[in-house]
């Protein structure tokens, strides 16, 4: 049985030799024939050993990458991102920025003459944003050269003397006023544009005394005291001692209660041949009417001063060496001017002192007691500046 088993073995060892074709030429000369040489076989591909983190393949930078428009009023505007320039805004004011990484990142758009804008600006993995940029115009430097030194320049609500040099606006339309008393007033109007400074020249003409004194008298008129009060100023300026100027000048200021520089001017204007012209009230009393005031005016004169009453025989003059007494007092708190004058009677050619007191024009009456019809007192709560310069204007006269 071992013996049969070892044939088996062998039987199946048994190599068969398959004999190899031969070539025969016409001697019958046999040569081996040639072989070819048998390929070795190939690698089994390798595969790929699952990742431990999973089966999923990483994404590339190209299909994360965000995208972002910058979009300006401002044609040619430079854009930087991340510190990079990246190129200026096409002439619709849009600039495309493709494949930027996610994530948080700083832009900054300029152009000359504007003020640079930055922006923190998140980019969002595939998303594409516009981002829309404002750019505010730098303030322009402005500078104004007058002919004549000490003018007025006024511009954008403020005002300079002399000249102005680079002050900074934004641009805009302004208006120029330069001026100067004795001069005629220019007025213009400027373009400042956008990073272009501006120099602007103006050159002041004088103007003639008696355009402005012509001028002064009309505003006068129509009670423009104002204008009075600026064309007066340019007269004195040239000519202090004009007399008409100083007296319309006065008065203006009398009438806008300004009574420190009313006083100056109207005491100068009569001590230069002027008349003055100043409205008061009389005052009178009786026992059953109580007060009663009766309006009127005073005129001042370099030899005297007079009182011309409205609808009342209560006009006097007199000399200013008749004025024998004149002080401001209070009448039931309310101020008043008080004068003692020699009158002379005509019929018998004799002096007389007579009491006279007087109210501001502003004054009034009213009813002491509601109670009683005919009893009334003087009112007048702000009197006391205008009685105060009447008062100064006569003193310094009287002297």
């Amino acid at each position: 049985m071992k013996t049969k088993g070892f044939f088996l073995k062998l039987a199946v060892l048994t190599v068969v030799v398959v004999p190899s074709l031969a070539y025969q030429d016409p001697n019958g000369k046999v040569s081996p024939a040639k072989t070819k040489p048998t390929p070795s076989p190939k690698a089994p591909p390798k595969t790929a050993e699952p990742s431990r983190k999973g089966t999923t393949t990483p994404t590339s930078k190209a299909s994360t990458a965000g995208e972002l428009t910058v979009k300006t009023a401002i044609p040619g505007s430079a854009v930087t991102f991340d510190g990079r320039a990246r190129g200026t805004t096409g002439r619709d004011g849009l600039l495309n920025l493709p494949n930027l990484t996610p994530g948080d990142h700083i832009l900054i758009v300029s152009k000359p003459g504007y003020q640079p804008e930055e922006r923190r600006i998140t980019i969002n993995p595939r998303e594409s944003q516009i981002v829309e940029i404002a750019l505010t115009p730098s303030p322009v430097p402005v500078s104004v050269n007058v002919n004549i030194p000490g003018a007025k320049i006024q511009i954008a609500n403020q005002l300079f003397e002399g000249s102005v040099t680079d002050l900074l606006l934004p641009p805009d339309d302004y208006e120029i006023k330069v001026s100067k008393p004795g001069y005629k007033t220019q007025s213009s109007r400027v373009e400042l544009e956008v990073g272009k400074p501006k120099r602007i020249s103006i050159t002041l003409e004088k103007v003639p005394v008696e355009t402005l004194l012509a001028q002064a008298e009309e505003s006068f008129k129509a009670r423009q005291y104002d204008q009075v009060i600026t064309d007066c100023l340019d007269v004195i300026s040239a000519l202090p001692d004009q007399p008409r100027a100083v007296l319309l000048l006065g008065q203006s200021y009398f009438i806008r209660e300004n009574h420190t520089d009313s006083v100056f001017y109207l005491v100068k204007a009569v001590r230069l041949g002027e008349q003055v012209t100043l409205p008061i009230k009389h005052h009178h009393s009786t026992l059953t009417k109580g007060d009663e005031l009766c309006t009127g005016q005073f005129l001042l004169r370099r030899d005297g001063f007079e009182f011309q009453a409205v609808g009342s025989d209560h006009s006097f003059s007199s000399p200013w060496t008749k004025l024998y007494e004149l002080s401001v007092g209070l009448r039931r708190n309310v101020p008043q001017l008080h004068t003692r004058v020699g009158v002379l009677n005509p019929k018998n050619k004799k002096e007389k002192k007579d009491d006279f007191n007087f109210f501001a024009v502003q004054s009034e009456t009213r009813r002491s007691n509601p109670n009683l019809v005919t009893s009334t007192e003087v009112y007048c709560p702000n009197c006391q500046p205008t009685i105060d310069a009447i008062y100064q204007i006569m003193q310094q006269l009287k002297k």
